[in-house]
C-alpha cells in the first residue's frame, strides 16, 4: 500500500487552480473532498482524493 501524501491549502489551490473560497464553497456544497483536520487549526487534503476529483472533472470537460 503507498503511503498517502496530504496536501496543504496552498498546494491545493496551486494544483487545482481554484481559489481558497471557491474550494471552501464547493466543500460546504459536497462539490469537492473534504480536508482532514490534522491538528486543532491546520487542515489538509488527502492528495488521492484531490487528484481523482480533478480527473472526474477532466473527463466530464472531455465528453462534452
Amino acid at each position: 500500500m503507498q503511503d498517502e501524501a496530504f496536501l496543504t491549502e496552498s498546494r491545493t489551490t496551486q494544483l487545482t487552480t481554484l481559489s481558497r473560497a471557491t474550494i471552501n464553497r464547493k466543500v460546504a456544497r459536497g462539490e469537492f473532498p473534504a480536508p482532514i483536520y490534522i491538528s486543532a487549526r491546520r487542515k489538509a487534503w488527502r492528495e488521492s482524493a484531490v487528484r481523482a476529483w480533478m480527473e472526474e472533472r477532466a473527463a466530464r470537460s472531455a465528453d462534452q
